[in-house]
């Protein structure tokens, strides 16, 4: 007896094979956020008595790679002090450093400045691919060399979402200086990851197959993107995280499901405290999520003691990273981050406590303890920004009435011109009508006129057929009386 497939093995393999792609496609090559940079707002602008401005510049990264950043802070006449806490926001696979912009109002009130950057791979920055974590903690390490050079920056906080919030874990696993850390549904791994986005994008797949699905999808990603998915599992860098973390995941995440966070929870090994919230792993986040983040940063980055030792930041401790445009990319780059190893960072680190919930009274003590802007003096300098911003206002509001009344007089003239050509139309239209008209009329009275001349011709015509047929009747009586007289005798005969 023979056995007749439905498919063809070859045809079966080829159908899979692309599924892989597409899933790889997924991975390390999203859709990329496309944005205009007027899309991060006005770059001085208030927050209630607060004046802020952002600055926009460019860094490299050890690859090589322009990364473009932002980062929001008080002006200088408002800054409370020479040195400020700084929150560097990490953003998702898809996203770009335009997500941030909700974190604004979240931390500038509270006297935490925000820095963010697009990734390489992602937005406007260099690069082809993401990578999940591997090389955009890389990019982490040049955000935060550029921070502490520039000397304004007191502590630093890290709040990433999804591919962010993993690359959170990874890089403070490795820099202890980092005091505090936000992670918005990270997943535990990404082998992990993949195998959920097979079983739920492709339920038809057999499990045992998953495993070279896997496999081939490793494979490609190591071929195109340079790096091992293996590397990235998140709960072995969380088992070797002290910095204390929020983390938040959304109940109904299809893409990420919540049990990736409580798996990342129970191994961490810092003070960690999870909260579960409502919507999916894109949507926007609730207010008390937003609120809770303001307080976690408040306290641990303006009232706690700061950390006392910084280790050394290494993309993977194991091996070198595959070669990108010709040029051999190290794991570690710069040789270890060798400027990473400052002497103070040679201390042993302060013993961490056993795993700590944030409760409700630390938040209600920190937010007792935050500066208020507005019992800030305005010094005469704020005061001529503020005239100089009002003064500006004012303007632009004028220039914006004058814009819409000059709109609005066009509006008008065109609608008048408008109405003008319609008036005319119609004009030239019952002129056209009056010219048919007459036309017609001409037409009509000619039509009669020839009518009557046809019937006054016809008229004379039988007029004049008349007087002959009269005259040739008065002519047949002269002819009878001939006649008569030729037949009759004369008189003397008879």
């Amino acid at each position: 007896m023979q056995y007749h497939l439905a498919h063809p093995p070859n045809r079966t393999m080829q159908k899979l094979k692309g599924y892989w792609e597409d899933m790889c496609g997924l991975i390390i090559r999203p859709q990329r956020c496309d944005y205009d940079i007027t899309n991060l707002g006005h770059q001085l602008f208030r927050i209630g008595v607060g004046i802020y401005e952002r600055t926009d510049l460019t860094i490299s990264n050890p690859r090589g790679m322009s990364l473009q950043c932002s980062h929001f802070e008080p002006t200088q006449a408002q800054r409370p002090s020479a040195k400020m806490p700084c929150v560097v926001y990490l953003h998702g696979n898809c996203g770009s450093r335009q997500d941030a912009t909700e974190c604004v109002t979240v931390l500038l009130p509270h006297g935490v400045t925000l820095f963010t950057f697009d990734f390489s791979g992602s937005g406007l920055s260099d690069g082809e691919y993401v990578s999940l974590g591997y090389f955009e903690k890389q990019d982490l390490v040049s955000v935060i060399d550029y921070l502490n050079e520039k000397g304004n920056v007191s502590r630093i906080g890290l709040w990433g979402r999804s591919m962010g919030a993993v690359t959170s874990i990874m890089y403070s696993s490795k820099d202890h200086s980092i005091s505090s850390i936000v992670c918005d549904s990270p997943f535990a791994s990404l082998q992990d990851l993949m195998q959920d986005l097979v079983v739920s994008y492709k339920p038809w797949i057999p499990r045992w197959m998953l495993k070279i699905a896997i496999n081939t999808m490793r494979a490609s990603i190591t071929k195109k993107a340079h790096f091992d998915i293996n590397d990235l599992d998140t709960t072995k860098y969380a088992a070797q995280c002290p910095v204390p973390m929020l983390l938040g995941h959304a109940k109904d995440d299809q893409l990420v499901p919540i049990s990736h966070a409580k798996v990342i929870s129970e191994r961490y090994q810092g003070e960690c405290s999870l909260m579960e919230f409502d919507g999916g792993h894109n949507s926007d986040r609730p207010e008390v999520f937003l609120s809770t983040v303001a307080t976690f940063f408040t306290h641990h980055l303006i009232n706690k003691p700061a950390p006392t030792r910084r280790e050394s930041v290494s993309a993977s401790p194991s091996r070198s990273e595959a070669p990108v445009n010709g040029t051999p990319v190290h794991a570690d780059p710069s040789a270890g981050l060798e400027n990473h190893q400052d002497p103070e960072l040679l201390e042993e680190p302060t013993p961490v406590s056993d795993t700590h919930q944030y409760t409700k009274a630390d938040r209600q003590q920190s937010q007792s303890d935050v500066p208020n802007p507005e019992d800030t003096k305005l010094d005469d300098e704020v005061i001529a920004q503020e005239e100089r911003l009002a003064a500006e206002a004012a303007q632009q509001a004028e220039k914006e009435r004058l814009e819409a009344q000059k709109a609005e007089e066009e509006r008008i003239a065109a609608e008048q011109k408008a109405e003008e050509e319609r008036v005319a139309a119609e004009a030239a239209e019952e002129e056209r009508l009056a010219a048919e008209k007459k036309a017609e009329e001409e037409r009509l009275a000619a039509e009669a006129a020839q009518k009557a001349e046809d019937e006054r011709i016809a008229a004379e015509a039988a007029e004049k057929a008349e007087e002959e047929c009269a005259a040739e009747e008065q002519a047949k009586p002269s002819e009878e009386d001939e006649t008569t007289d030729q037949n009759e005798p004369p008189a003397d005969q008879q």
